[in-house]
């Protein structure tokens, strides 16, 4: 038996919200999107994170979980994830979550700090780490929630990511891109 798998790449240059844009226009196809929070799946999935940090931490609650910001599904899936093991009574207690952005890009930070569910469109964003870029995600609100759930933060990361990426590359043999480099930073 054979399958025959045709595939055709289109390239979409600018910023997240232009390949965004450009996959609403020039994609059409009878696949479901895997757009975050489009396919209620994706972020659930990354409750599984939880799950692998409480069985590494031997079943105890970890200090503190920082995760990139971006659009928001990993900061929503993650809390899911120690809700769930804290609802079966796994865990105790949730742990702290902080949220990491760069100052160039701050939407979710900026409407925490403001105490408002209103994550606006970030004007002009600029950062060397494109995974934070995001202007407006889709679950700026529901990160906000997830973040007050879990008695977080959101931290604003910037010139030390990729010098921390390097490091984990240099000292750990890890590659961990730019944006994991933003999980172990804080200025």
């Amino acid at each position: 038996m054979s399958i025959e798998v045709r595939c055709e790449l289109l390239v979409a240059g600018g910023r997240y919200p232009d390949t965004e844009n450009a996959l609403a226009e020039q994609v059409q196809s009878d696949w479901d999107t895997l757009q975050e929070f489009d396919n209620p799946y994706r972020h659930d999935g990354i409750k599984a994170v939880a799950f692998e940090l409480a069985e590494a931490h031997g079943w105890d609650i970890p200090d503190a979980v920082v995760v990139p910001a971006g659009t928001g599904e990993i900061v929503v899936g993650i809390p899911k994830g120690f809700g769930e093991l804290t609802d079966a009574g796994i865990l105790s207690a949730m742990p702290k979550l902080h949220a990491a952005q760069s100052s160039g890009c701050a939407p979710i930070a900026n409407a925490a700090a403001k105490g408002t569910e209103a994550v606006g469109p970030w004007d002009n964003p600029d950062t060397i780490v494109g995974e934070l870029e995001i202007p407006n995600p889709n679950s700026g609100a529901t990160a906000v929630e997830a973040i007050d759930a879990c008695n977080g933060e959101v931290i604003i990361v910037d010139d030390a990511i990729l010098e921390v990426a390097v490091v984990a590359a240099q000292r750990a043999g890890l590659e961990v891109g730019a944006v994991g480099g933003c999980c172990r930073c804080r200025q």
